[in-house]
């Protein structure tokens, strides 16, 4: 598939979906006597609170809980390392940090000119990456929020993006379906990888950084090594387009989710 095709597939994948302002929901989880329980929190619940107590008024208040809401649907998620700040990323071309567990809404990063289709924060809770469907991925500090940098290279839409485990490397993957590896912090393109025959969908580090895994809608797993880069197997066998791939803690097994 390529980015000119007009297959219903693409469209509803691609487009902003119509429907009301969206926010990323909180599961609570915690182990009781009678078992494990799962709880909702809604990302607006301390933003609602709050503005209902300054403005009495309940048509105030809608206004200012609308103002810190995503006006388009949630592409992309990432929790810093303390488990303290989410990141979310949207259509609606913006990343948003919430402060955890309270879900309360800290500031809107703004910069791409299309949706954000991935956000990734670094292992030391510094450096938050996002890639979007505008060809770029930016470099924002964290806790301030502030751009750091933008990275271009790639010739389409960016759908992923990945830190290496020790924050030296950064790792995108694109609808031109090629991989890039960046240095940090400096953001300087190392090398391009290529062989996958369609778009790459995501991708994954090792835990120990020595291989990188990349899944494709040319229904193929790619590992490569780290850090020259180069191709040390294809994985076959799904019937699909893969979409997600995750590496285990000891480096182990890997694991991929596709479409099949």
């Amino acid at each position: 598939m390529r980015e000119s095709d007009n297959s219903d597939e693409l469209n509803d994948r691609k487009e902003a979906p119509a429907g009301p302002e969206r926010t990323p929901q909180v599961y609570a989880v915690r182990k009781a006597r009678s078992g494990w329980t799962l709880s909702r929190r809604n990302l607006l619940g301390a933003a609602a609170a709050a503005a209902a107590a300054v403005h009495k008024d309940a048509r105030a208040a809608d206004c200012v809980v609308g103002a810190v809401s995503h006006l388009g649907g949630v592409m992309a998620l990432a929790v810093t390392p303390d488990g303290r700040v989410l990141a979310s990323g949207s259509v609606d071309q913006t990343i948003k940090l919430w402060s955890l567990p309270q879900g309360a809404f800290l500031k809107t990063l703004t910069g791409h000119s299309h949706y954000v289709t991935g956000v990734a924060i670094s292992p030391d809770g510094r450096l938050l990456a996002s890639v979007s469907q505008d060809h770029t991925i930016k470099l924002w500090s964290l806790p301030e929020g502030a751009l750091l940098k933008t990275l271009t290279g790639h010739s389409s839409w960016v759908n992923t993006v990945a830190f290496s485990p020790d924050g030296r490397l950064l790792a995108s993957g694109s609808f031109d379906q090629t991989i890039k590896l960046w240095s940090l912090p400096e953001g300087a393109l190392l090398r391009t990888l290529t062989g996958h025959s369609d778009w790459v969908e995501e991708v994954a580090f090792s835990p120990d950084g020595g291989v990188l895994a990349s899944g494709s809608w040319d229904k193929t797993i790619k590992l490569w090594s780290l850090p020259e880069g180069a191709l040390l197997k294809t994985l076959t066998g799904h019937s699909s387009e893969v979409e997600a791939v995750a590496v285990s803690p000891d480096g182990g097994l890997l694991a991929s989710g596709s479409r099949d």
